[in-house]
């Protein structure tokens, strides 16, 4: 299918929005399935090394749970209530956007954090995670 003069099964696998599945079929104008379905595979590598559409990990959480938008709806802090991220449990943690079970778990196993910058050190937290966050945590200092 063309769409705006481009092939859209091309379009959408180098943005990463699709994989390749299906049934294999030669179009009466197109190259043979063999030919596309490579001509698709080199797509979504390049897709998946320049983290496009679904392979973008910090704008698609692999944590277990809802989506990330579904846990902010649900159970987002709010601004006159911030999580404090050296002491909030692993359920409070996990009420923040983007915050699974093992990224709550590598939160903790982090800590202590003297700010809220700190929080970039721990795997699986990007730039639009903390974005997110920033607005949403605060530190209390860790007693000496």
């Amino acid at each position: 299918m063309l769409v705006d003069g481009k092939n859209l099964a091309e379009e959408l696998v180098a943005h990463g929005q699709a994989r390749i599945h299906g049934l294999r079929a030669n179009w009466p104008d197109g190259p043979g399935s063999g030919t596309f379905i490579k001509q698709l595979r080199n797509l979504e590598m390049t897709a998946r090394e320049q983290k496009r559409g679904v392979w973008d990990e910090t704008e698609f959480s692999r944590e277990p749970g809802p989506p990330a938008t579904a846990r902010t709806l649900a159970a987002s802090p709010t601004a006159s209530a911030p999580v404090d991220i050296n002491a909030a449990s692993s359920e409070e943690l996990q009420k923040l956007p983007r915050i699974g079970p093992k990224l709550a778990e590598r939160i903790i196993a982090n800590r202590p954090y003297k700010n809220v910058d700190d929080l970039d050190r721990v795997p699986g937290i990007g730039t639009a995670t903390m974005k997110q966050l920033k607005p949403l945590i605060t530190v209390t200092p860790a007693a000496p």
